[in-house]
Order: C-alpha cells, then structure tokens, then sequence
C-alpha cells in the first residue's frame, strides 16, 4: 500500500458541490504538511503576544534574580512583594532604560547596601570559597568512596567469607525428607 492510498484531503464533489470527497495526496504535499504544518504552529506560537517578552523586561528579570531583598534579605528582588523591593525593580527597569548594563546596575546597588545585596557572592577574595569548596568536597568524597570500595573488595568480612564457603554435609535422610515436604506443597 502506497503512502498515498492512505493520506486523503477534502475536495468537494463534482457532482453534488456540498459533499466532500476524499482524494489522494501526493507525497511531496504529505512531507510539506508533516513538517510545516509543526513549523507553523511553533512560529504562530513564538509571534503571539504572550509568548512576545521584551528584552528589557527579561534583562530586569535576571538582575532581579541577583539582588537579594533589602529589607529581610531572606528572598531575591523578584520573589519578594515589600516596598523597598518593588522600589528596587522600579530603578532596575529605570536603569535599564537609560542605557545602563547589567554590571553597571549590580554595582550601583553594592555601593548602596553592600555586598550583602548580591544573591551570588562574587568570586574573588574569601568568597571564593563558597564556589571553590562544594568542588572540594565533591572531588575528595569521591576520591575516599573509591578507596574504600577497592579496600572492602580486597578484604571481605568474615559473614562473607563464612557464607560464601561450601555447603555443610547433610544427613542423607534429611534431604530426602525435604524434598519429599516440598514435592508434596506443590
């Protein structure tokens, strides 16, 4: 059976122009349809007004992400709704506009508050400990469970060793009195 045979438009009726009839599509018209029809719902999709973002409002959303709230410091500027943070996402939107970047933006606030404002610590100085250790850590953690993985490995336990050994001998008897309990179970 050829693609064709089973890919089918609607035309109406020679015959009777109400009815609709269903012909064949060529397969050079199914590939089209198979990818362009996606292509154009995901362009309609990216031109319509809720997917439309301006640059601005989404340079202001990640200096908003990197300012910590100034009255608690417990939330970053966006996530939290008290006046001095929605005063601090008014002047991020003003700056903005007059041209200024984001550097430019967190330092005026640093000079303002502090360092304290930043949510993300700069990386330089006694700060770069709080990027340089997690690293650490993550590098010896690994490095001692490899070790003693290879060191248990040599050295088995004496439960393992007693486990692992042969089979004790059995009373002949024995055995087969369990396997005939066992056959007659089943």
């Amino acid at each position: 059976m050829e693609r064709a045979d089973w890919l089918h438009a609607w035309k109406p009726s020679t015959e009777s122009p109400n009815l609709p009839v269903m012909v064949p599509i060529n397969a050079r018209y199914s590939r089209l349809v198979a990818v362009g029809l996606p292509a154009l719902c995901v362009l309609l999709f990216l031109a319509s007004p809720a997917a439309a973002e301006t640059d601005l409002e989404s340079r202001a959303r990640d200096i908003d992400n990197k300012l910590m709230a100034p009255c608690c410091g417990a939330n970053t500027v966006r996530e939290h709704d008290s006046g001095p943070a929605m005063r601090m996402r008014a002047e991020i939107r003003q700056l903005l506009a007059e041209g200024k970047t984001e550097k430019e933006i967190l330092d005026h606030f640093v000079a303002q508050h502090g360092e304290k404002i930043l949510a993300m610590p700069e990386a330089q100085g006694f700060n770069l400990l709080a990027y340089l250790l997690p690293i650490g850590f993550l590098v010896f953690g690994s490095l001692f469970l490899v070790l003693a993985l290879r060191r248990w490995r040599k050295h088995p336990t004496a439960s393992t060793v007693a486990t692992a050994g042969p089979a004790p001998d059995l009373d002949p008897a024995y055995l087969e009195r369990l396997r005939h309990e066992v056959e007659n179970d089943s």
